[in-house]
Order: structure tokens, then sequence, then C-alpha cells
């Protein structure tokens, strides 16, 4: 889980946040991707891992936007990886 620090905060649905809690995506959330790993397709797995809704997103300031679809970006980029070169059998 990433805490990120929205660089603008701001209120939604009477809420004001200044941080949202970015959870690693599980497959399910991942499903539907087919491969996509575009800005619109991180940030629906930011909507899907985090349980906010798109709309929330959406509100972002366009900097915060891009930030959060980079995390989910780097959440599949960086993580464990299958089968590791440098073990030995």
């Amino acid at each position: 889980m990433v805490k990120y620090e929205l660089a603008t905060p701001i209120e939604f649905d009477g809420q004001e946040y200044k941080s949202i809690e970015l959870k690693r995506p599980k497959g399910r959330h991942l499903r539907d991707l087919g491969g996509d790993q575009s800005l619109g397709a991180m940030i629906m797995v930011a909507v899907k891992a985090t349980g906010l809704p798109r709309k929330f997103f959406e509100d972002l300031d366009g900097y915060d936007y891009v930030k959060v679809g980079e995390i989910y970006n780097n959440f599949l980029e960086i993580g464990p990886r299958i089968g590791n070169s440098d073990s030995q059998s």
C-alpha cells in the first residue's frame, strides 16, 4: 500500500481528502485490462482497488490524476516476479 499525499487536496462528497491510500491491485482488479497499461486503464484499476468512485479520480487535479496512474503502473512493473534468473536449483 502507498499513502499518496495529494498535491492539491479536494473535497468530494462532503469530505476533504489530503491523501489517499492506494492498495496493490489483486488479479480481480486487473482482469479486464487485456494488457492495457494506459493512464485511463490504471485509473480504472485504482477505482477497483481503492473502492473510491471513478468520479473521485476524475475530480483530482491533473497532476494528482497522472501520479495515481503512474503509481498503479509501477505496482505492475516492480511487483514480485515469477521465476528468478539468479536462483540456483
